[in-house]
C-alpha cells in the first residue's frame, strides 16, 4: 500500500508492504503528517506523535482527515472519549469549511445518542463557529452558518429562546435561517397549532419542508408522533413522510415515541412506499438510532416483520446498530 507522508516539511512517499513497517529518517522529527490530501483510503492514528502532527502545516483537508480519522476511532473503540473531545477542541477556532462542517456533524451525531456527555462541548463550538459566520457572505459560510445556527438551537435553550421571537415575522427572515428559527420556535413554545397554521399558509414546498423539520424538534414526543401522524394525511407529499421520520429519530426526546409509532405505522408505510426501495435506505438511515438500548428488540420486530423491498437496508442498519449501541453504553 502506497504511503503519503511529510516529515519536516518535506513530502516523500513509501510501499507499506508488510503489517508493520520501520522508517528510518536519519534525521530527527521535529513535523510529521501521514496521508497527504487524503489521497490514500486508510486511516491514520498518531499515537505518541501528536505533537509532531500539531507541528505541521495543516490544509483544510489534512484538517478535515484527522477529524474524520478520531471519530472512526471512537467507534472502534481505539481512543478514548475525552481524548476524542480534545482533538476536536483544537478546531474550536478554524475558519475552515471542511473541518467545521465535519465536527458539527460529528457532534450532532454525537447529541442525538449521548447527549449529556457532548452538550457542554456542542454548545461552546457551534457558539464560537456561529460568532465567527457572522460576518461573513461567502456561499460557503451561508451554508455552514445555516447548519451551525440549526444545531445550536438543539442544545442551546437560551439561544433558542432568543431567536424563536423571529417567527412572527418567518416570510421575512433570510433563507438561510429560516430552518433554525422554526426549529427555535418548536423546542421554546411546543406550539404545534401555530406551526402547523404556518405549513398550511405557506405556498413554498421549501418552507414546508422546513417547518415540518422543526415539527420534530419538540421535546414533547408525543407532539412530534403528532407531527408523524400528519406525514400520513393528504397535506403532505409522498416522499416528505420518510424525511420526516429519519428526522424524528434524530430527536433523544423522541426517540421511544418514534419507535412506537414507527412499529404501529409500518404497513401504511410499506403501502405508501412499496416497490420504490426507498423504505430500505430510510431503515438503513433509522434502525441504528431508534435501536439503541433496545437491540434485541429491533431485532425481533424486523425478523418477525419481514420487507422485501428493504431487507437490504434492515440488515446494515442491524449490524450500524451494534456499533452505535456499544458507543452509546460506553458513552452512558
Amino acid at each position: 500500500m502506497p504511503i503519503t507522508l511529510e516529515i519536516n516539511g518535506h513530502s516523500q512517499s513509501i510501499l507499506m508492504d508488510s503489517s508493520d513497517q520501520t522508517l528510518d529518517t536519519g534525521t530527527p522529527i521535529k513535523s510529521l503528517k501521514v496521508n497527504l490530501d487524503r489521497t490514500g483510503f486508510y486511516l491514520v492514528r498518531y499515537v505518541g506523535s501528536e505533537s509532531l502532527l500539531w507541528n505541521s502545516r495543516l490544509s483544510a483537508i489534512d484538517q478535515w482527515g484527522i477529524v474524520f480519522d478520531a471519530f472512526a476511532f471512537l467507534l472502534s473503540g481505539k481512543i478514548a472519549f475525552p481524548d476524542y473531545v480534545n482533538l476536536l477542541k483544537r478546531f474550536t477556532t478554524t475558519a475552515e469549511y471542511l473541518p467545521i462542517h465535519e465536527i458539527s456533524d460529528q457532534l450532532s451525531f454525537l447529541n442525538t445518542i449521548a447527549r449529556p456527555r457532548i452538550s457542554d462541548f456542542s454548545r461552546t463550538f457551534h457558539r464560537s463557529q456561529l460568532d465567527l459566520l457572522r460576518e461573513k457572505a461567502d456561499e460557503n459560510a451561508l451554508v455552514l452558518r445555516e447548519a451551525v445556527a440549526n444545531r445550536l438551537t438543539l442544545v442551546d435553550e437560551a439561544y433558542a429562546r432568543e431567536l424563536a421571537t423571529n417567527f412572527k415575522e418567518y416570510d421575512s427572515v433570510p433563507p438561510d435561517m429560516k430552518q433554525a428559527v422554526a426549529l427555535a420556535y418548536a423546542r421554546s413554545t411546543e406550539d404545534y397549532d401555530s406551526l402547523i397554521a404556518a405549513y398550511r399558509r405557506s405556498n413554498s414546498d421549501e418552507d414546508k419542508l422546513r417547518l415540518l423539520t422543526a415539527m420534530t424538534a419538540f421535546t414533547h414526543g408525543q407532539l412530534v408522533n403528532q407531527t408523524l401522524d400528519f406525514t400520513l394525511t393528504t397535506e403532505v407529499k409522498r416522499q416528505d413522510t420518510r424525511l420526516i421520520l429519519v428526522t424524528a429519530t434524530g430527536n433523544p426526546d423522541a426517540r421511544d415515541n418514534t419507535w412506537k409509532w414507527l412499529q404501529e405505522n409500518i404497513g401504511k408505510l410499506e403501502e405508501r412506499y412499496e416497490g420504490t426501495g426507498i423504505l430500505s435506505g430510510t431503515f438503513l438511515s433509522i434502525i441504528p438510532i431508534l435501536g439503541i438500548g433496545r437491540v434485541e428488540e429491533m431485532k425481533m420486530f424486523f425478523t418477525n416483520h419481514k420487507i422485501p423491498d428493504a431487507e437490504v437496508g434492515v440488515n446494515a442498519g442491524l449490524e450500524r446498530l451494534l456499533v452505535y449501541d456499544r458507543l452509546a453504553r460506553t458513552l452512558a
